[in-house]
């Protein structure tokens, strides 16, 4: 694809882990499943029908920051549909949603294993009756790899290690028996691309991946493009995918990611967390006005709920950073005094975040030594992950002093030294 790689580490906000995949092109809304299985698109052959458009509902209220309302739909499609695996995919995608506002809160755990050994049981039981079943395999693929998704974040290494292999081999047996299944190569997509990081990866969301020992990233790259185009319920999911990949994993190629994140960013204003994917694309590109008015606009939010408020509260922070964008480290230190001399109750990512660009700020004021101490300070947390953007950025601040991003224009400027 002629991108040339960027040093690995970065996180995959997540958002990544916002990734479950039905097949296109997508029905009309209003059609059911069954119908839909008449025409090109691949649908759920279950009685009573489900429609695509009730899930594809549903993954709408998430991108919307409507998590509860998703629940509780998929509640209802658990009642109506009782046979179906499909109820629990969107309970199972939800959680992982809510998890991403903060990945230290456990709370979600229980219910997202629950949720992910329901789906491999009905998909189960539809495996024995017919082990060819495409759609069985997929149900059980993308469930072992949430599994092993949730236990790689919490260090269980040796069985994220293992649902992920499984969750492989049922995922390639899928497209085996269905090669037009378009969404279902969302999943493998992902798993080739970032298991071809390793050992470099270093991510937490992505700490399974580290017992797989081979992958194809360019493969896995031509798969996620092709959701991102042709896709249906979980086409968005892979845009998303496709401009992180731009801006975090490719080297001087942020300005080819920006447009997308800032496309989904706009088209979901209420999602702090794809407003946050903006701030740090428009950084990368090294745009700091757009960086101060997008923090500007994400301060004047009124929370939901207490998970927002964290991130709606870092507004001063992100125009810190802003700040170092423009090469004024002591505007960056005056905004970020308020949260140095009296710290909020901050989750860990937050308080990573706000010691990163002090370290930063530190660095680019000409004082070496007390931003090394920092940077340290935010390796040493326990666990070490409250946000590995920073903790990436931090390592990268410990081997060379900071120096900010600049705006490059694709086709003209030469590759840039990597900064923290």
């Amino acid at each position: 694809m002629g991108l040339r790689a960027r040093p690995i580490g970065a996180s995959v906000l997540a958002m990544a882990g916002l990734f479950f995949c039905l097949i296109g092109p997508s029905p009309s809304r209003g059609e059911d499943l069954d119908a839909a299985r008449q025409g090109t698109s691949v649908g759920i052959p279950e009685k009573p029908p489900l429609r695509e458009a009730d899930l594809m509902q549903g993954v709408q209220l998430n991108f919307q920051g409507r998590h509860q309302e998703a629940l509780r739909m998929a509640d209802q499609l658990k009642a109506a549909h009782p046979e179906s695996a499909w109820p629990f995919v969107l309970e199972t995608y939800t959680l992982f949603w809510l998890m991403l506002y903060d990945d230290e809160d456990t709370q979600y755990d229980v219910p997202i294993e629950k949720s992910c050994q329901r789906t491999i049981e009905l998909a189960d039981e539809r495996l024995d009756r017919n082990d060819e079943e495409a759609e069985a395999h997929y149900l059980k693929g993308q469930a072992l790899m949430n599994l092993g998704r949730l236990h790689g974040w919490r260090g269980r290494y040796y069985k994220a290690g293992r649902d992920g292999e499984r969750a492989r081999k049922h995922l390639e047996k899928t497209l085996e028996l269905r090669p037009d299944w378009t969404d279902a190569e969302y999943y493998l997509g992902m798993y080739y691309f970032f298991v071809s990081l390793i050992p470099d990866l270093v991510t937490r969301w992505l700490g399974w991946l580290w017992f797989i020992p081979t992958g194809n990233a360019e493969e896995g790259v031509v798969l996620i493009e092709k959701v991102a185009e042709t896709g249906t319920l979980y086409r968005e999911d892979a845009l998303y995918m496709k401009g992180n990949i731009y801006i975090n994993f490719r080297e001087n190629q942020a300005e080819l990611g920006l447009p997308i994140i800032r496309s989904l960013a706009q088209r979901y204003p209420q999602n702090v967390l794809l407003q946050f994917e903006l701030i740090e694309a428009l950084y990368e590109t090294g745009k700091p006005q757009e960086v101060i008015a997008t923090a500007n606009a994400l301060a004047d939010r009124k929370p939901r709920n207490t998970a927002e408020e964290s991130w709606i509260r870092m507004a001063p922070t992100w125009k810190a950073r802003a700040a170092l964008l423009e090469g004024d480290p002591d505007r960056a230190l005056q905004l970020l005094a308020p949260e140095i001399a009296t710290p909020p109750e901050n989750p860990l990512w937050a308080t990573a975040w706000i010691d990163l660009i002090h370290a930063q700020a530190l660095d680019a004021a000409g004082q070496r030594e007390q931003a090394l101490v920092l940077y340290q300070k935010i390796l040493d947390y326990d666990p070490p992950h409250g946000s590995q953007r920073a903790a990436r950025r931090a390592r990268m601040g410990l081997k060379n002093p900071y120096r900010a991003p600049q705006a490059v224009i694709i086709q003209a400027s030469p590759p840039s030294d990597e900064h923290p």
